[in-house]
């Protein structure tokens, strides 16, 4: 097991002739430098793992070799593959291709500034597929998994993991995270759909054992040397890149467990009275700014909102679901902006739930879906109620009167930290609060 505590995994996408490159980036490697380095690798005594191996010698059924190393190939090009597969089979090498399920036998779309190339199709993968080819995922769309809802990134690992253990009836073990990206929660999901291990080009942990679904990745460049190919998958450089990152990284980490709870009515739509038709539902002003914001600093926004009025008769979870499905178009429309979940309580006063707020019911249930910790966390709304239930989250609280905010500012039973105008004021205060506010 120690000597997987610098295991190097490396990174590459397309490996090909300069002269095939549509546009030569850093994206792309050489196939001939490819080959120097692979003969290196043989050369040193590298053993190339795939994730069955390192799944064994984790848990202790298998010894690890003197040297590790993985060699993956992001994307999984069809050229690519077809460039690298003879020559790691002619070195014995296994490789690893993660593989973006959304694309499969298409071009790759997915970026905008960097060209398309065709991806690997079904066909392809059961030609290569064996014992040195290993297919694991690499999610469905090629999505930033931390700028979509935590209900997106459990459909992106499932699909994706679905296709490809039906398409080559292997288990996937691991997901590579699209451009790197992860958050607590996208761990938290990749574990719970069944994913042992995820990779990330960043890691806040100074060792691969540390956090199985954040092991550290080598990305391989086209200005690599040869000399800066051994420099990078050095245990000494290794260790030395584990403990800067985590240092930068830490406070990143503190920040992911920093969540925004804010009531609907009132907060972010304009107050009606136990509103019941999609058509009467209106944005406050600057309300879709306001959420678009807090999505750019990467603060998930969830909805805790109380909905008597289903159990009232005044109308049905149908139109609910439809209220709160014409709410996320219109912050889409708007600014793109995006709430992470929405939490509601259905019951009556006297129902003596555990979910109607200020009772916590809600918040339990966003922090086991999400991993947030509601004691870092803002709550925002227009009633005693919502800021009761910061105050028993352990949050901090911002009353802001629209809806019935200026009426409950009379008569509050507690003092919420910070009192806004609207929601966008109040997002500015929480951004001056957390420290995050740009200096003029």
């Amino acid at each position: 097991m120690e000597k997987l505590k610098y295991l190097p995994v490396l990174m590459y996408h397309n490996v090909l002739p300069r002269s095939r490159a549509k546009v030569w980036n850093n994206f792309c490697v050489e196939l001939s430098e490819f080959e120097k380095q692979m003969d290196y690798l043989v050369k040193a005594g590298y053993t190339a793992l795939n994730l069955l191996d390192l799944e064994k010698i984790v848990k202790g059924r298998k010894d690890a070799p003197e040297k590790p190393v993985i060699i993956a190939l992001d994307d999984a090009f069809a050229e690519t593959i077809k460039n690298v597969v003879p020559l790691l089979a002619a070195r014995k090498l296994k490789c690893i291709f993660p593989v973006v399920t959304g694309y499969l036998g298409k071009e790759s779309g997915w970026e905008k500034e960097n060209p398309s190339y065709p991806v690997v199709s079904e066909a392809q993968i059961r030609e290569n597929l064996g014992p040195l080819v290993s297919f694991e995922s690499h999610s469905d769309r090629h999505l930033h998994l931390d700028k979509i809802s935590i209900h997106e990134v459990e459909t992106e690992l499932k699909t994706s993991r679905s296709i490809l253990e039906k398409l080559t009836g292997e288990k996937v073990r691991g997901i590579f995270y699209p451009y790197g990206s992860y958050t607590e929660n996208v761990k938290r999901i990749a574990a719970a759909n069944g994913y042992i291990f995820g990779f990330a080009v960043n890691s806040s942990k100074k060792t691969v054992l540390e956090d199985l679904l954040e092991i550290r990745r080598v990305y391989i460049k086209p200005s690599d040397s040869l000399s800066a190919f051994k420099r990078k998958i050095a245990p000494w450089y290794l260790w030395f890149r584990g403990r800067r990152e985590a240092a930068k990284q830490r406070e990143e980490s503190r920040m992911n467990k920093v969540g925004v709870f804010l009531d609907r009515d009132g907060t972010l739509n304009l107050e009606k009275d136990y509103l019941a038709d999609p058509a009467g539902l209106e944005l406050y002003p600057g309300a879709a700014k306001a959420v678009k914001e807090l999505n750019r600093l990467k603060l998930p926004v969830f909805v805790v909102t109380n909905q008597s009025g289903i159990r009232r008769g005044k109308f049905t979870l149908k139109v609910l679901t439809a209220i709160h499905e014409k709410l996320i178009r219109l912050l889409k429309t708007e600014t793109g902006a995006r709430i992470e979940a929405f939490y509601f309580c259905p019951h009556l006063p006297e129902d003596k739930c555990s979910c109607r707020k200020p009772k916590l019911g809600m918040v339990k249930k966003a922090v086991l879906d999400s991993g947030v910790d509601p004691k870092l966390s803002y709550f925002v709304g227009d009633k005693s109620a919502d800021i009761e239930l910061g105050k028993n989250a352990g949050g901090k609280t911002v009353l802001v009167l629209t809806g019935y905010g200026k009426k409950e500012k009379e008569s509050m039973k507690v003092t919420p930290d910070h009192i806004a105008a609207n929601l966008l004021e109040a997002v500015e205060w929480i951004k001056k609060d957390i420290g995050l506010h740009e200096k003029p």
